[in-house]
């Protein structure tokens, strides 16, 4: 089959086999620089006499180097488009934000009345003790099903019970004992990160359970992973434009300029009165989810 679709118009050729036939198909709308007699149909069983005669393929080949021509043609380029604003420079400008610090405060609970309740969120990461601690760093605990529920999100109960005392658990338990628990995701390499990476395939096996989704499955992995691997759902999906790789997103956002982000969401976590314990990367998650929360639709 030939077909031309450039403006001179469209020509197009088909020879069909079938059933002992030999059949010829030409649409009716013929190329304009090209004129040869129309061939609607030629069935070589019914007619041999119909068969195309010398005009027709004198007229195909008129007709193909006008498409050979047509295609030699130069094509106008679309007018560039603006390129999307960076993820490092989106981030910089929240955080940079004069409702940054006031936000951390509010969400986490320092310098604020008394009678002032923090967010449940604000015990993700430091519930019984952290589920980066040595003695549980590398299996899926009852804590941490609690834990990930303050981010307001629930492993159903038999994913849970095969996290706990199932294959599941097993499988999660491997992979996470080849992912290092004592760097930040500033530190990494985008080997540890990647498609293919230990955290990823854990990430994929936990998401591929019946009831977690890919927020739930990101959650466990960040109370397992706090300084490696972010918090990361629909409002801060939202808020930074979709990003279409966001761990590889952020990490290069984090190094990029001599880590300059990194140490910006460092100075912020001191200003708003934080321990270190809050992981540089929940603290960028807090900032950008307090921002958007109630204008995310």
């Amino acid at each position: 089959m030939l077909q031309n679709t450039a403006s001179l118009g469209v020509f197009w050729l088909f020879v069909g086999f079938g059933r002992g036939k030999l059949a010829f198909y030409k649409n009716l709308n013929a190329s304009a620089c090209a004129t040869f007699t129309n061939v609607a149909f030629y069935d070589a069983s019914k007619n041999p006499g119909s068969v195309p005669d010398e005009r027709f393929y004198v007229g195909l080949v008129d007709s193909l180097r006008c498409l050979v021509a047509a295609l030699k043609q130069p094509r106008i380029s679309p007018m560039p488009t603006a390129a999307p604003q960076s993820l490092a420079h989106r981030l910089s400008s929240l955080i940079d934000s004069d409702q940054a610090v006031s936000n951390l405060q509010l969400y986490f609970g320092t310098g604020l009345p008394r009678e002032a309740t923090a967010f449940t969120g604000s015990r993700f990461e430091h519930l019984v003790g952290g589920g980066d601690r040595p003695a549980v760093a590398n299996s899926v605990t009852a804590d941490d099903l609690i834990a990930v529920q303050t981010l307001s999100v629930r492993i159903p109960v038999q994913a849970a019970i095969d996290l706990l005392e199932g294959h599941l658990g097993v499988q999660v338990s491997k992979l996470l004992s080849e992912v290092r628990f004592d760097i930040d995701m500033v530190e990494a390499e985008t080997a540890d990160l990647a498609d293919g990476s230990p955290a990823h395939d854990a990430w994929r096996l936990l998401k591929s359970q019946r009831g977690i989704g890919w927020v739930t499955a990101g959650k466990l992995l960040a109370r397992k992973r706090p300084r490696l691997l972010p918090v990361y759902d629909h409002v801060v999906r939202c808020v930074l434009g979709r990003p279409k790789t966001f761990w590889l997103d952020l990490h290069a956002a984090l190094r990029a300029d001599n880590w300059a982000l990194h140490h910006d969401l460092m100075a912020l976590r001191q200003a708003a009165d934080l321990p270190e314990t809050v992981s540089v990367l929940r603290v960028c998650d807090v900032v950008l989810w307090m921002h958007h929360r109630t204008d995310h639709q």
